[in-house]
């Protein structure tokens, strides 16, 4: 009896005889399973022996001939007649002979089909004590549909088995359709319950875990008398566990059981964990379990279902092998892969059915294909992931608990595109808690390490999770790159680190701190932070072109920022950052970016610089901004307000050297605010030397914007060059220079801007022409300005009309002069002699300024030329073409003369001239062309006097004079021509080409 207790896969079903000395009883329930194995099988037995026993004492027939004889009768019963032998006993014996042996391996066959399939049903007394012995020892509800025993001796079939779950109106633990089993009869003589074979087919297994720790898996093999629980065990070897001990004072016989072959096939595992959750469905499995094998066997399942959380499900397949320990299982080969999902493990292990769910699950390898993955656990999020990743680590159930402990690693891993290439680190997932111990990482040429956590799980409340990444070292370029940020590209190499935590599930309730520092390139010295910066050489910003909203704009970063962050907002403490030409300081609290506050103060050695910093930031918050052309230092204190998108920035300026809309404006101080795209400043002043400019108003900066003003402003001007006005607004060809003085209103667009005013000039000129005082009441209409009540003063004379410059460069003008000094006109100098006269004329025009027209027409009273009286000139100027058309007529007591010509605009002046001269005393002007001519010479002619050259270049002028009478006193001698007298000057130097006197 020893023996076959130390059998492998043995089973105790019964206690031996002798009292089992006194200890403390297991809390584990004792049924004894003898009484109702001993019916199953008396009761088999009692059918079968009665089946098979002959029906009147002493029938030696065998039991081929009896199954004949049942088979006879009931072809009786149908009405038949059996069949009649007679006529066998006319054939040969040697065919009769071969007929016998022929129907008597028919007959066998049948019967042994008969025996085979043919199964008798054991009633369903005992159906129900096999369910209550069966019920008591796994203290759960069991049903069996049919028990019943074949015709052959040694084989039973149960149908329709199921055991209950934990609680009625649970969900079956177990269903299976059949189950049979294969007996030898004669062990049974020896207290042994030898099984050949055990097939279970069309079978349901659902497993549950519960948040108290409880599992719906029974305790099928129940610990001995005096183990404590999970501390039975089992001699190696036993396929099972020790039943309870029989009660005291029953037969102490022994029944021992062993399998020598089981198959489960058309089966399905369902675990579910209620806590994670997370649950898998095993479908189509098969199995085999053999003695000849230790004990060994294999398991398989295609098309199984791994569903975690609400995440997508997951379909996997799997192979294994194990071997049974006594109370052991020993998975010695796992394989799970799931095809769709580039998933492979390789895993081995251990289940102690002794005190399941006690079980280790070692994974020696996982291959995971990081886009699959996310596809399942991030199926809508929007972000990409690339990359495949290794996992090696230990998967432990146990009572009331679980624990997942590993090591995951990857050489490409991208995330939302950025890289972290040798991504390795550690992780332990428990019933209570989930938590990346240690991760590591390149990170853009440097490092991050982070640690993860999500605890307490499987609470009521919420557990936290915590987040804290650590950087080093990393490039900011690429990283802003591979994040697609546009606008801005700082160079510089970050660090820093975070700590963020948040109630699961409530992300919005996150709070933590963290600093982050940005240090700059290589040899890159940053603006001190302070008071007004001094001039300094920075970096060539102005070498590239601005385009953020196209090219992120790059430039040299250095800072550092300090914060803490809780549900409704960030705050910052004092931080900085800077770039060569440009510092900054702040602090201040936002609402995650819409409601802020954040003062600040701004120190710039190159405004332009910090203003395409400025534009490329806006840009990068995805507010795209231009850049305003302006120069100069100086600082801003303020605060910036509202959304970090588009902010409400109140700040007061003050700086040297400013230039901006192409002027240089010199020092200037003021308020601005600069809320959407629009810049509205207040009480600004610009001062140089005694120059200055008010400016008040509301200026479209950045974008052009659609439907809106671009300016509304005043401005008032003191003194400030006009040159700065033209530069300003990007007038050409209004060649209007002076110190203007008063008032401008504008509004409306740049280019055509609508507005009034009113501005006096001090002495300058206009197109070339000197005037002492100018006024003019102004109106923009948009294509251009009317100067309204134009005067403009020289000396004791004035020009009093209207004039419209258009912005596409041209005009329109009427004027009169009056009381003009001609020796003060430009167009005097271009005379070689000294000229005088007033001036009294009309004045009208329209053309381009790039080619002016108009036309004066006149009259110059008491003109003279170097000193000699020329009289009363009238005439008319045209201009066109750069050409002056002149017509002139000059009559006094000594002059009598009319001529026509053209002077050239341009160059030296080009001219071509001729005049009729009548008794006109010539002496004069021969004087002022040959200064040494003698005062005591006189000279009357008549004739016709040529000039062609250019008047400011006496060398390149040539001057012919015909004279048909000539009247020459010299001293007293009076001379007369005798025939025309030619003179000419060509050179420099007169020469007379003829003169008869």
């Amino acid at each position: 009896m020893s023996d076959e207790l130390s059998r492998p896969g043995s089973v105790l079903f019964a206690a031996p005889a002798a009292e089992p000395p006194p200890a403390k009883r297991s809390a584990a329930k004792r049924v004894d399973f003898a009484p109702a194995v001993k019916a199953v099988v008396s009761r088999a037995a009692a059918i079968l022996a009665r089946w098979m026993r002959p029906r009147q004492t002493g029938d030696t027939r065998s039991p081929a001939n009896t199954l004949l004889t049942v088979w006879t009768r009931q072809v009786r019963r149908l009405g038949l007649r059996p069949l009649r032998w007679r006529w066998a006993r006319r054939l040969r014996p040697g065919v009769r002979r071969s007929l016998v042996w022929t129907t008597i391996a028919v007959v066998a066959v049948v019967a042994g089909i008969l025996v085979s399939v043919t199964t008798i049903d054991l009633g369903p007394s005992l159906r129900a004590q096999a369910e209550r012995a069966f019920a008591d020892y796994i203290d759960r509800p069991v049903t069996i549909g049919r028990l019943s025993t074949y015709v052959a001796p040694g084989r039973f079939l149960i149908e329709d088995l199921e055991i209950g779950g934990l609680n009625p109106g649970d969900r079956p633990f177990f269903q299976v359709d059949r189950i049979e089993i294969s007996t030898e009869w004669v062990p049974l003589l020896h207290g042994e319950v030898l099984v050949d074979a055990v097939e279970l087919s069309g079978w349901r297994m659902l497993v549950e875990s519960f948040s108290d720790g409880r599992q719906s898996f029974p305790r099928f093999v129940q610990p001995a008398d005096g183990a404590e629980g999970a501390d039975a065990t089992l001699p190696a070897g036993d396929a099972g566990a020790a039943a309870p001990v029989a009660e005291e004072g029953e037969e102490g016989r022994i029944f021992v059981t062993t399998v020598q072959h089981l198959r489960a096939y058309d089966g399905e595992f369902v675990y579910e964990d209620h806590v994670a959750p997370w649950s898998i469905t095993a479908p189509n499995i098969d199995m085999t379990l053999g003695k000849s094998t230790g004990y060994g066997g294999t398991a398989e399942f295609r098309g199984g279902t791994l569903v975690i959380g609400d995440f997508e499900p997951m379909t996997i397949d799997m192979d294994a092998d194990y071997v049974l320990d006594g109370g052991l299982v020993d998975l010695t080969h796992i394989d799970l892969w799931a095809a769709d999902r580039g998933f492979t493990a390789r895993v081995d292990g251990h289940v102690d059915m002794l005190n399941w769910p006690e079980s280790t699950y070692n994974v020696r390898e996982m291959a995971i294909d990081l886009p699959a993955m996310k596809e399942i656990f991030f199926a809508r999020d929007e972000f990409t992931v690339t990359g495949e990743a290794a996992f090696s680590g230990v998967w432990h159930l146990f009572e009331g608990g679980r624990e997942l402990t590993g090591s995951c690693a990857s050489a490409d891993a991208t995330l939302a595109g950025l890289r972290f290439p040798e991504l390795d680190g550690d992780l332990v997932w428990t019933r209570d808690r989930f938590e990346i111990t240690q991760a590591h990482a390149g990170f853009y040429g440097g490092e991050l390490d982070f640690t993860y956590a999500m605890k307490p799980l499987g609470v009521p409340e919420p557990g936290i999770a915590t987040f804290t990444p650590r950087v080093r070292a990393a490039a900011l370029e690429p990283l802003l790159d591979d994040l697609g940020v546009p606008g801005a590209r700082p160079r510089g190499r970050l660090a820093g680190e975070l700590s963020l935590a948040w109630p699961l599930g409530r992300f919005a309730e996150r709070q933590g701190g963290g600093e982050v520092s940005v240090a700059p390139p290589a040899g890159v010295s940053l603006l001190p932070r302070g008071g007004l910066p001094a001039p300094r050489e920075g970096w060539p910003h102005d070498a590239q072109p601005f385009e953020p909203a196209a090219d992120p704009w790059r430039f040299p970063f250095g800072g550092d920022m300090r914060f803490t962050f809780e549900p409704d907002g960030v705050d910052m403490a004092p931080s900085w950052f800077a770039t060569p030409l440009t510092a900054m300081t702040f602090e201040g609290r936002t609402a995650w970016g819409r409601r802020s506050r954040i003062p600040f103060h701004v120190a710039s050695a190159d405004w332009q610089e910090s203003d395409r910093v400025m534009a490329a930031v806006m840009t990068a918050f995805g507010r795209p901004t231009g850049d305003l052309t302006i120069d100069g230092r100086g600082t801003m204190t303020g605060v910036m307000r509202g959304a970090l998108t588009s902010p409400r920035i109140e700040a007061a300026f003050a700086g040297d050297a400013i230039e901006a809309w192409n002027v240089e404006w010199g020092r200037g101080e003021g308020d601005i605010v600069v809320e959407d795209s629009i810049l509205e400043v207040t009480g600004a002043r610009f001062r140089q030397t005694a120059s200055s400019l008010a400016v008040d108003g509301r200026f479209a900066i950045g974008a052009a914007r659609s439907g809106g003003e671009q300016i509304n402003a005043r401005f008032e001007v003191d003194a400030l060059p006009a040159q700065y006005i033209r530069d300003a607004f990007e007038l050409e060809g209004y060649t209007i220079d002076g110190l203007p003085y008063g008032q401008i209103r504008l509004y409306g667009d740049y280019g055509a801007p609508l507005g009034f005013g009113r501005m006096r000039l001090g002495a300058g000129l206009a197109y070339g022409e000197p005037f002492d005082e100018a006024e003019a009441d102004l109106r923009f209409d948009g294509d251009g300005v009317w100067l309204n009540g134009l005067t403009v003063r020289q000396g004791d004379g004035e020009v009093t009309g209207a004039m419209y410059v258009q912005w596409n460069g041209t005009y329109s003008v009427t004027a009169d002069a009056r009381g003009l000094q001609l020796s003060a006109s430009r167009m005097a100098e271009r005379v070689p002699v000294a000229v005088a006269g007033r001036i009294a004329a009309a004045i009208s025009g329209a053309g381009a300024f790039a080619d002016p027209r108009y036309e004066i027409r006149g009259t110059m009273a008491d003109v003279t030329m170097a000193g000699a009286a020329v009289g009363e000139v009238t005439g008319r100027l045209d201009v066109a073409g750069g050409v002056m058309n002149v017509e002139l007529e000059a009559a006094s007591p000594d002059v009598a003369v009319s001529g026509s010509g053209r002077i050239g605009l341009v160059d030296e002046a080009p001219a071509r001239f001729r005049f009729s001269v009548t008794n006109t005393r010539l002496d004069p002007f021969a004087r002022a062309l040959q200064p040494g001519l003698s005062a005591m010479t006189a000279l009357v002619a008549s004739g016709t006097v040529t000039v062609d050259g250019e008047l400011l270049d006496l060398d390149r002028l040539g001057v012919d004079v015909r004279a048909d009478r000539l009247a020459l006193t010299v001293f007293d001698f009076e001379l007369e021509n005798d025939g025309p007298v030619r003179l000419s000057l060509a050179d420099n130097v007169v020469h007379v080409d003829r003169m008869r006197l």
